[in-house]
């Protein structure tokens, strides 16, 4: 079930016994949990005792089953039941988990148990419970062809018309991780200010100077083929504590994309607009996709992707660093590639 799903059964004036919130990503998992607390308490004041929140790395099983089987405050007959929201569910024991099977056999009609984790094992019988009477809700980044609804999205949360070249700056320097877009989006919105629009001049001025902005740099140094620049972007942002497998990822999404271009290419297509299509790019972006795809062969790009997958291997297992497994072997081989 989608988290979209669940809020229009939310505005219905419905809700089910449990919701299984499953992955890392904290944007999502943050703005289900908002609008569960506002369906359940809104702006009453005496809702809030109808809604109670656990950890699971400290929880106390036997006050949670009381929050669980406690009914709604007869003070609040406005509100649609009680909410009890349980965080980082994957920590709690395997012996608390076993004391709350009864609960998830038998839960509470008035009660809506909402449960984050970051992890589940789905052989369990509470997890089977709430498939069988709930909804489980996986959370993760999107993939490129789910970006163009957070476009909308976050324009309706921001109260900003997002302009679809800055859109894919945006999301271009959030690294694709929306909690990180939406950081962007609110600093943009703050920058117009009164105006109504979020426009790419008002983007650039405010991830210039960033360590944002020179990330970005330096992938398009590599790619570009300019390695003294390169190497002086790299320490740089390697010396204000910059991950390297961010920036492996980020060289490696675009070489992607030059692999994609120039397979496009190669099929004739030469219209912009459809290749942005098919790249999941705005068509601002292509011109400089195709500059860079200038300097490669398809053979010689594919050469270079696989590399740096096994340099992905040897960073993550400690065999070296992105410096001295990629960039010195790919500058010194450049005029070979």
């Amino acid at each position: 079930m989608t988290a979209q799903q669940v809020f229009r059964e939310l505005e219905s004036g419905k809700f089910r016994p449990f919701y299984l919130v499953v992955g890392e990503e904290p944007f999502q998992s943050g703005e289900i949990r908002e609008r569960f607390i506002k369906y359940f308490a809104g702006d009453r004041a005496a809702a809030v005792f109808n809604t109670e929140s656990f950890d699971g790395e400290t929880l106390e099983c036997p006050a949670l089953l009381d929050a669980l089987q406690t009914l709604p405050g007869l003070f609040d007959g406005d509100s649609p039941g009680r909410l009890v929201v349980c965080s980082q569910f994957e920590k709690v024991s395997a012996s608390d988990q076993q004391r709350l099977q009864a609960y998830f056999d038998e839960p509470c009609l008035s009660t809506c148990f909402l449960i984050f984790a970051r992890t589940v094992d789905k052989r369990k019988a509470w997890y089977k419970k709430v498939e069988e009477t709930g909804a489980v809700i996986q959370v993760a980044e999107p993939y490129d062809r789910e970006w163009p609804k957070w476009h909308s999205y976050f324009e309706k949360k921001s109260g900003k018309k997002i302009e679809p070249v800055a859109w894919d700056w945006i999301v271009l320097h959030a690294n694709r991780t929306l909690s990180i877009a939406w950081s962007e989006v609110q600093k943009c919105a703050t920058f117009v200010g009164n105006q109504d629009g979020i426009e790419l001049r008002h983007i650039q001025e405010v991830v210039s100077g960033t360590l944002a902005a020179d990330v970005f740099c330096f992938v398009d140094e590599v790619v570009n083929k300019k390695p003294r620049l390169a190497m002086r972007t790299f320490h740089r942002l390697v010396r204000d504590g910059e991950s390297e497998i961010k920036l492996l990822s980020l060289i490696v999404r675009q070489f992607r994309l030059v692999e994609r271009y120039l397979g496009l290419k190669k099929r004739g297509m030469s219209d912009p607009k459809v290749i942005a299509g098919e790249l999941h790019i705005a068509p601002y972006f292509v011109g400089k996709i195709g500059a860079q795809a200038s300097l490669y062969s398809l053979t010689s790009v594919r050469k270079i992707i696989q590399q740096l997958g096994e340099v992905d291997f040897r960073i993550k297992t400690g065999g070296g660093s992105l410096f001295d497994c990629f960039l010195v072997p790919y500058f010194s081989n450049r005029q070979s590639i």
